[in-house]
């Protein structure tokens, strides 16, 4: 539970310093891929409504619009060094749902798919419980192999529903279930990685090493200080012993007669 909020925390910092960079005017280019993976989660509010109408060409136009927006954020992000640990795992969530509304939107002419969009969310739980116990789930080929199939999948089962007469979307379809409890058996079973989330600074820790800073500055120059007072001292120490013995040896040169005369002429001097 502690790693779990932990994670959370850190999810939540992420957020909030996306957050202030869309506030600053001169930071806001920084979200821009971003927000072009964000607005792939607009996708089933738009998609599904139309593939249910059954309007198949505005349906094709739509989803290939939202996947134009999951090919541009990443060459943005790579051509002008935005890469972000929030941009990747957000891309991960929004691919996620997009695949997810695009079964959903073929499972109209073919309920069978709905089977797959049950397996994609089982990968996902499995995802996302790796996430929150702080693991860094890996790639397989397993699941690459996975999203081919589920991305073949969807296209012809929205683009040509006529293919389920002939079986062919639901060998497609088996195909790729088979492929999806794979994908979520080698998730299950592969090494967990540790994820290093930075430890939440103190609230004070800025405010200690502030603190030590201006003391030591202020020892530091209260040394100084002392040196030079020191320096100084031993100089009018010096001095002083210069003027003894000069007075000295004055008063030996006038016999010692008139000490009185001899100062004056000292002090004249």
């Amino acid at each position: 539970m502690k790693k779990e909020n932990e994670v959370l925390k850190h999810y939540k910092k992420l957020f909030d310093e996306a957050l202030n960079d869309l506030k600053t005017p001169g930071k806001r280019h920084k979200q821009i891929p971003n927000i072009l993976t964000t607005l792939r989660l607009f996708a089933p509010a738009i998609i599904l409504p139309l593939a249910i109408s059954g309007n198949i060409p505005l349906t094709l136009i739509t989803a290939g619009a939202f996947a134009f927006t999951d090919a541009v954020d990443g060459f943005i992000a790579r051509h002008w060094n935005l890469q972000s640990e929030l941009g990747k795992d957000l891309d991960a969530v929004t691919d996620k749902v997009f695949s997810t509304t695009l079964l959903g939107a073929a499972s109209v002419s073919n309920p069978l798919l709905l089977l797959n969009i049950g397996l994609e969310g089982v990968i996902a739980l499995i995802n996302t419980n790796k996430k929150l116990k702080g693991y860094e789930p890996s790639s397989t080929m397993t699941g690459k192999l996975k999203t081919w199939a589920l991305f073949g999948l969807t296209v012809l089962g929205i683009a040509a529903p006529g293919l389920n007469e002939l079986g062919v979307i639901n060998l497609l379809s088996v195909i790729t279930a088979s492929l999806q409890a794979l994908t979520a058996t080698s998730y299950l079973t592969q090494e967990n990685i540790k994820k290093p989330y930075p430890s939440p600074e103190p609230p004070d820790k800025k405010k200690h090493i502030y603190q030590t800073s201006n003391q030591t500055q202020k020892s530091e120059k209260t040394k100084g200080y002392e040196d030079s007072q020191t320096d100084i001292k031993q100089y009018q120490e010096e001095d002083i012993a210069a003027k003894i013995q000069e007075l000295t040896q004055l008063l030996q040169e006038n016999n010692v007669k008139d000490e009185k005369q001899v100062v004056n002429q000292y002090i004249k001097k």
